[in-house]
């Protein structure tokens, strides 16, 4: 049963009929009504479908910069003016922007590339093109996991054990019982995801840790070596190894926190190191520890926009370690903003500097899942009388889906038609 969970504030009931007012940046000086400015949503993939998705909503008209994907087969999908796919980077945002063909535009980011990219820009375009980043140090320290790691430790926040990797001959400062229980894993996730198809890789002692960093390495992966928190599997048949949490906050320019919702990630898919494919959203008391401490290093660092935090619970004594922070939109940031935490039309709102307010309910017990990695996922982790996938897969009904929107169907079939010709070519060659 999907139920309402009070607990921050309220964002407007509809922001896509009011006018932005309170405190403004020195470039507006009057009301701004929402739709009058555009967006620019710099990233490809499941991500900016979600944005765009949720700004269409809102009344905001999205446009994209980035390389085609996805999002590319959406109804309502604009490319960015005068662009294409050879320039369509985010080391290439500030190029493009001092020539765009916007008098204006809100920034949104979709990926930790283009974080850096905003975060890094010239003063006279930030303020043309506005954004709700965190400042260039700060969003440095987000996205890159060995500062991360260094910076979890400078706070005493709890979090994993971890060591920078930036030559073989770091590895040597490590104790031989430091690589039991221990992963590599890489500083930049989604281009090792791209290379490898994986995350990160389990270590079983110093000589294994050595040949995976080596090939890493000379792939050009920057890594760290990360104390691995064990799984606990649970016994309700829901298929989760781990008790693995997710909370998405925001943090306005006054380094308020307005908003969080959390999520329990339930499945994923690879299983130990990759997206999650099944979720569900929880009441922000269950994880009240997990959310205290993703506000206070918030808070404590001057971030500014989205901070996703990914927890996972230390079976060992029972504390929720914080795996990492993304500063961007993710993945699934539609099914946040269908549960009641549009985080998309906050950072547009708050670029332009409208006073939020805080978001104080949300759905919980709304379930999300990715049918294609869920339906792998399923199969990765089928055990003897749990009544296999077929039965287990009854979970998906009812459940949200990042593409398939009724609105909007044949998004869902594209990528569907584009799997099943990847299958094909692939037996093909075999």
């Amino acid at each position: 049963m999907v139920e309402k969970h009070a607990g921050m504030g309220r964002l407007m009931a509809d922001p896509g009929r009011q006018s932005i007012a309170g405190n403004r940046s020195e470039m507006y000086d009057g009301p701004v009504a929402i739709g009058e400015i555009p967006a620019l949503v710099i990233g490809s993939g499941l991500g900016v479908l979600g944005a765009i998705r949720l700004l269409g909503r809102a009344g905001v008209t999205a446009y994209v910069f980035g390389p085609a994907d996805v999002e590319s087969k959406f109804r309502w999908y604009r490319p960015a003016p005068r662009i294409d796919s050879s320039v369509a980077k985010p080391e290439r945002l500030a190029a493009y922007l001092a020539a765009a063909p916007f008098e204006r535009a809100v920034l949104v980011p979709a990926s930790d590339a283009a974080v850096r990219a905003i975060a890094a820009l010239p003063d006279a375009l930030a303020r043309r093109f506005p954004a709700s980043v965190s400042p260039a140090g700060i969003a440095e320290q987000l996205t890159d996991k060995a500062q991360f790691g260094e910076m979890l430790a400078r706070l005493r926040a709890p979090g994993p054990r971890t060591r920078r990797i930036d030559r073989i001959c770091d590895l040597d400062a490590a104790p031989d019982e430091e690589f039991e229980g221990s992963f590599l894993k890489p500083v930049d996730s989604a281009r090792f995801m791209s290379c490898f198809g994986v995350k990160g890789s389990l270590v079983s002692s110093r000589a294994d840790a050595v040949e995976k960093a080596t090939l890493a390495l000379s792939s050009g992966h920057r890594m760290v070596l990360q104390e691995y928190i064990p799984n606990t599997q649970w016994p309700d048949g829901s298929g989760a190894r781990a008790d693995h949490i997710l909370i998405d906050a925001f943090v306005d320019r006054n380094t308020r926190v307005v908003a969080m919702f959390a999520r329990r990630r339930l499945r994923m898919f690879p299983l130990d190191f990759g997206n999650t494919s099944y979720m569900v959203s929880i009441p922000l008391d269950d994880v009240g520890e997990a959310a205290g401490a993703l506000g206070r290093i918030a808070t404590k660092l001057g971030c500014r926009g989205i901070v996703s935090g990914e927890f996972k619970r230390d079976p060992r004594d029972g504390v929720y370690k914080l795996l990492e922070i993304n500063s961007r939109v993710w993945w699934f940031v539609e099914y946040a903003g269908r549960c009641g935490v549009d985080l998309c039309s906050m950072s547009y709102l708050d670029a332009l500097g409208a006073d939020l307010e805080p978001v104080s309910s949300y759905r919980v017990g709304a379930t999300f899942f990715h049918a294609y990695y869920d339906f792998h996922a399923l199969k990765a982790s089928r055990r003897a009388g749990d009544g296999g996938v077929a039965l287990r897969a009854r979970s998906w009904v009812g459940a949200q889906e990042p593409l398939f929107n009724w609105t909007d169907p044949l998004t869902a079939i594209h990528d569907l038609s584009a799997r099943l010709r990847s299958r094909i070519g692939l037996a093909s060659i075999k």
